[in-house]
């Protein structure tokens, strides 16, 4: 990285149109960007990895239903998948365990912080997005429209979405909802 920061500065130096101020906001953007490379590509790392791993899901899914003499199970609906109440505490030990290390002072503390935290963001993201989608199709009114709302004002919000997903599918998670919920009458029988 230092050679890399070294012609930067040199490109920098040869080009009349760039004055000292803009050079020197160039270069402490980029010691910026070095500095936060190894906190944030383990993070991205593990989200391309996640949506790696679920698109080869899919795509072997969609390869066997081509060939009719290999036989697997459907796929539940999106609205019943969830995480088994056994990653509770594994998810729960995982994020003290990132609390403790970045305690300690140790110099990658930060990067297993966020990569501790993606990987316990993302399943109860996908679980709130599966309980919101329960949550739809239960209402039984417009479920295509209020679907297409709902996933629209995700996307367009989705870093402040993004906390409300993972509390509610952690909400899920320990109090089981949508069990409860299956149990209880829909709104339109009451």
């Amino acid at each position: 990285m230092g050679a890399m920061n070294e012609f930067y500065r040199a490109t920098l130096a040869e080009m009349p149109q760039i004055n000292a101020d803009v050079a020197k906001t160039v270069l402490s953007t980029m010691d910026a960007m070095v500095q936060a490379v190894p906190t944030f590509f383990v993070g991205v790392l593990c989200i391309f990895s996640s949506i790696l791993g679920l698109s080869n899901l899919l795509f072997f899914r969609l390869f066997c239903r081509k060939h009719p003499q290999i036989a697997i199970s459907p796929i539940r609906p999106f609205r019943d998948w969830g995480l088994p109440r056994s990653m509770t505490l594994g998810l729960f030990v995982m994020l003290i365990g990132s609390l403790l290390l970045s305690w300690t002072g140790w110099e990658y503390a930060d990067s297993f912080a966020v990569t501790a935290n993606i990987l316990i963001a993302l399943p109860l993201v996908l679980q709130g997005l599966c309980v919101l989608d329960f949550f739809i199709v239960r209402s039984g009114k417009n479920v295509t429209t209020r679907r297409a709302l709902a996933y629209t004002g995700i996307g367009v919000v989705l870093q402040f979405a993004v906390t409300a997903l993972m509390l509610l599918g952690c909400f899920d998670l320990i109090f089981r909802l949508r069990e409860r919920m299956r149990s209880a009458p829909p709104p339109e029988a009451v």
